[in-house]
């Protein structure tokens, strides 16, 4: 079971909250196993267009997985299009805050984690979130995440932060 939902992430909203805000689209998806998270992922988008989600969910979904959403129709067409079952609890449900419990946990998480750590969300949006990511796919490693991150430095190409902003 993966979870997906989007928000959005900027700086402060003026006035209006969600879609129709001037902040960017985030996606994240939530693999649960037994009722608690294993893996997440996070991705900045342009819109919420099935043509934006699609790509996002190709790369990190597998053919094996039950995708649950809260009813936006680029979902559907996108599990439609992948051709992986699409479980739907809408926003209005009396059940939709125990459905999405950890989805809307890791959410805020991450403007918390964002705010307390860099003090804004303008600028670098999407390694933040993948800073957030990162840390929290690995939380088990205990003491072998030291090794695993010196590897990926490694291994890792530079990031051009005037590119990314």
């Amino acid at each position: 079971m993966v979870q997906v939902d989007d928000f959005y992430l900027g700086g402060k909203s003026k006035g209006k909250r969600g879609r129709g805000t001037a902040q960017s689209p985030m996606l994240m998806g939530v693999s649960l196993k037994k009722g608690k998270p294993q893996y997440c992922f996070v991705e900045a988008v342009d819109d919420l267009s099935k043509n934006s989600i699609l790509p996002v969910l190709q790369r990190n979904l597998g053919a094996d997985v039950v995708l649950e959403t809260d009813g936006n129709w680029s979902y559907g067409t996108s599990a439609k299009e992948m051709d992986i079952p699409h479980v739907v609890t809408l926003s209005s449900d009396e059940s939709a805050h125990e459905t999405f419990h950890w989805v809307d946990t890791l959410i805020s998480n991450l403007k918390a984690f964002i705010d307390g750590t860099y003090h804004g969300r303008e600028q670098y949006k999407q390694l933040y979130a993948a800073e957030f990511t990162y840390r929290l796919n690995r939380r088990h490693m205990g003491h072998n995440l030291v090794e695993r991150l010196l590897k990926t430095c490694a291994l890792a190409h530079p990031v051009n932060v005037s590119q990314t902003a």
